[in-house]
């Protein structure tokens, strides 16, 4: 997942520029590297926001954003947000339906929880929405459940 403003006016990181917003692309690199940053985006270390720079962390199991990973059970999610704005509604998703909400008032939102994916592989992902309606979303994280409980 990524975004971009889909212009070619040589303003990166520039999304507010013209009549129209554009988007932003958030890369998960360990450096501010070339090799590391295609690293990055080789491995889907990536998330996209609209025109405000919200800030998104993302793992299962200690797994980024564009893992693939086998759990037994139940795995433990960590999400992190931050926005410009005080409202802050944070969503994971598992298999396009929202299994969990959580919503702030002072700009970001943390939480940890665990959850058993059942048999079979299923993605996992972060929505993010302001009071302004400004949004992210990270890139998925394949988790592959046994089945067991």
């Amino acid at each position: 997942m990524i975004a971009a403003s889909d212009s070619h006016d040589s303003r990166p990181g520039r999304s507010a520029w013209g009549e129209y917003a554009g988007g932003l692309a958030g890369i998960w690199a360990p450096e501010l590297t070339r090799e590391s940053v295609w690293q990055a985006l080789n491995a889907y270390r990536t998330y996209g926001t609209s025109l405000h720079r919200i800030y998104v962390e993302f793992t299962i199991d200690g797994q980024p954003m564009g893992s693939e990973l086998d759990v037994d059970g139940a795995a433990t999610i960590q999400a992190y947000a931050i926005t410009k704005r005080d409202g802050v509604t944070v969503e994971l998703l598992r298999d396009n339906a929202v299994i969990a909400t959580r919503h702030g008032d002072a700009g970001h939102v943390a939480f940890t929880l665990r959850d058993a994916p059942g048999e079979g592989t299923h993605p996992y992902y972060l929505r993010v929405s302001d009071e302004r309606g400004e949004r992210a979303w990270s890139s998925p994280i394949w988790v592959t459940g046994s089945g067991a409980p």
